[in-house]
């Protein structure tokens, strides 16, 4: 492989690979893994902790806005109509 970036989770005992289309690529993920990596030592030293509460409230808020609800129906999007020429 030549752009990715194999990483090793010694507390799940995991592998997980990172498969970039370029270097550039690669570079970005390495230097968001850094970025992310500093962000956790400050909130460790200034004592910054969320409850399991807000954790998961935050992973549900994130999932339903990943992923919005589709339209179910016979309805054509906006888009759809402005392509086939009918309203």
């Amino acid at each position: 492989m030549k752009n990715g970036i194999k990483i090793h989770d010694l507390s799940k005992d995991k592998w997980h690979l990172f498969c970039g289309k370029s270097c550039e690529e690669r570079d970005q993920w390495l230097t968001a893994f850094e970025e992310e990596r500093i962000r956790i030592m400050k909130d460790l030293r200034s004592g910054f902790n969320l409850s399991e509460y807000r954790v998961k409230v935050s992973r549900v808020g994130h999932r339903h806005s990943a992923h919005p609800e589709k339209h179910k129906g016979k309805h054509k999007t906006l888009f759809e109509s402005r392509l086939s020429g009918t309203n």
